[in-house]
């Protein structure tokens, strides 16, 4: 019996160090920056603003990674993301001036976008295709994990003077130790094998929908779901706990998934998660008064949404290697940008449209776009299915 391709064990780490830094830098530097913009008196629509500008840096990152990856090693620029995004944390420090802030609330975005698009590279890079599903759920694990923990930090430690600002910072420091111990860092990200975010679409249709719904989804429940609950009649901490439940299953099953992505069909399994994610949001409405199946369904719903994106990089690290991975992760940037900016805008169009069950048609809209997706691409022929 042949044994697995050993993974190297200090650029794993590496890899999902950096991973961990960057879930832990935006989910406690995110809500910072709400709060200390809400107590000096700005108004709500900033407050939106500089909230989004990481994900419009996430769309600058995209192409400026490609760029880069031409000129720098991975290792350096894996080092430079970090040293950015510590910095721009810093700097928040120095000044309360609102258009500074929105300012480096952008260059945290390409700053964590180059960190998370070559990291995402680096480790499907990394992974032998026996072990990539495991391997791969492991870092959005952490990530999410580490995400939603930096929220936890924040309420430790206080929104308050300069002391949260420089730990965050040091915080995200941290990611260079394991880069600095890192024997080789996907040598020298070659991206001459330039795909397109039009090339990507036609490639692999599947992936593209899968992590734009995803993209979607993450911004949208963050925003909105705990307003879900409270329309429905929940107190404000109930509501709030309705999106902690949502990515804990997020966090709980994605390492399940992977261990069986290692072992069965992988994209059956792809669309199992698109099944599971539309049957949990068209039950959702019928569970709200009924909190004992409504936190299962829930569970359900985080990871079967959480299963479509770790699944989409899965098999990315399938179908595409060496300069294309690159340049498919690049792309898929592109797209995680786009979704996480209109997420919020389409979701809350739809609110206003038709009522709180807007927000139950988009989350039904995601899963039902997947699977027409991977049906068009079974039908079709298409290479990623």
């Amino acid at each position: 019996m042949t044994s697995a391709p050993a993974v190297p064990r200090v650029e794993a780490v590496a890899a999902i160090g950096t991973s961990a830094m960057v879930g832990l830098a935006t989910g406690f530097s995110t809500p910072l920056v709400s709060l200390r913009l809400d107590s000096m008196g700005t108004g709500s629509s900033l407050v939106g603003l500089a909230a989004a500008m990481p994900a419009v840096g996430f769309l600058v990152s995209a192409p400026l990674t490609q760029v880069l990856a031409r000129r720098v090693r991975a290792r350096r620029l894996l080092l430079g993301g970090t040293i950015g995004s510590a910095c721009s944390i810093l700097c928040l420090a120095l000044t309360s001036d609102l258009t500074v802030w929105i300012v480096l609330r952008l260059c945290m975005g390409i700053a964590t976008g180059i960190l998370v698009i070559v990291g995402e590279t680096w480790i499907n890079a990394l992974a032998p295709d026996s072990a990539r599903g495991r391997l791969v759920a492991v870092y959005t694990t952490v990530f999410t994990l580490c995400q939603t923990t930096g929220p936890s930090l924040l309420a430790a430690l206080g929104h308050e003077g300069t002391a949260p600002i420089v730990i965050a910072a040091a915080v995200q420091m941290t990611a260079a130790i394991p880069l600095l111990l890192a024997s080789c860092v996907i040598g020298g990200l070659d991206v001459r094998d330039r795909m397109s975010l039009l090339g990507f679409m036609r490639a692999a249709p599947v992936i593209v929908v899968a992590v734009l719904a995803f993209a979607f989804f993450d911004s949208t429940v963050l925003a909105f779901l705990p307003l879900y609950g409270l329309g429905h009649g929940m107190t404000a901490a109930t509501a709030s706990i309705m999106v902690t439940i949502v990515f804990l299953g997020d966090t709980l099953f994605q390492i399940p998934l992977g261990w069986l992505a290692d072992r069965f069909n992988r994209p059956a399994l792809h669309r199992y998660c698109g099944v599971g994610m539309l049957a949990a949001a068209l039950l959702l409405p019928l569970l709200m008064g009924a909190p004992i199946l409504l936190w299962p369904a829930l569970l359900v719903l985080g990871a079967a949404a959480g299963g479509i994106y770790t699944l989409g990089l899965v098999r990315m690290g399938d179908h595409f290697k060496g300069a294309r991975l690159a340049t498919a992760n690049a792309a898929a940037g592109l797209v995680w940008g786009l979704g996480g900016v209109t997420g919020p805008l389409v979701g809350g169009g739809m609110i206003d449209a038709i009522g709180p069950e807007g927000l139950v048609a988009v989350l039904v809209l995601l899963p039902f776009a997947f699977l027409a997706a991977t049906r068009a691409s079974i039908r079709d022929g298409a290479r990623v299915s």
